[in-house]
């Protein structure tokens, strides 16, 4: 059951979207975090800190976080739980 996730960490850390979907990237950092935490690796860091800087480039400077054309107020919900949800892995 490791080696899955371990699996599939590597592909979501190699694997980016044309769409510009700040959720989505937040979810990947929150799942590479935990996949750190469970198997004890830092293979993922540099991804996980590429992924953190591409959701605060994509935020606007009104606060909320780009999804496809703008503002939504779900995605924008998920993307801060995602970016706030305590891990117990560090950087």
């Amino acid at each position: 059951m490791l080696r899955f996730f371990e699996l599939r960490s590597n592909w979501l850390a190699h694997h980016h979207e044309s769409s510009q979907l700040t959720n989505h990237q937040a979810l990947i950092v929150l799942c590479l975090l935990r996949a750190k935490a469970l198997l004890q690796i830092d293979r993922w860091d540099s991804a996980i800190l590429e992924r953190l800087g591409r959701a605060f480039a994509w935020q606007d400077t009104e606060g909320w976080f780009q999804e496809y054309e703008g503002c939504d107020p779900g995605y924008h919900t998920l993307t801060v739980f995602f970016l706030t949800s305590d891990t117990g892995a560090a950087l």
